[in-house]
């Protein structure tokens, strides 16, 4: 969090971060410090698809493998679905550690 505003999901950080390339930030730094990071570590708890799942495995950033054990009404899915975000380019992650 910052004085005059709520903190960023990383998503948005992300986005936040890529916006001052050329201007505040060298693009090499940013794409290192991208390819360094985690934005969603294994384990993190998200949402999307209006579910609760957990990170399970990394990939290009913003877009992990997303286990989803809940359904959209919090009820338990079994089995629980694997959703690979990198091949889901319509899928985002709409909320991050709830």
């Amino acid at each position: 969090p910052r004085p005059h505003r709520p903190a960023l999901p990383p998503h948005e950080a992300l986005e936040l971060l890529s916006t001052l390339v050329g201007s505040r930030a060298d693009a090499a730094l940013v794409r290192a410090f991208v390819e360094a990071v985690a934005i969603y570590p294994v384990g993190s708890l998200v949402r999307l698809l209006g579910a609760g799942g957990e990170v399970v495995r990394g990939g290009p950033p913003a877009r992990p493998s997303v286990r989803l054990p809940w359904g959209p009404d919090g009820a338990p899915v079994v089995p629980a679905t694997v959703v690979r975000l990198a091949e889901r380019p319509t899928v985002f992650i709409d909320a991050y550690g709830f």
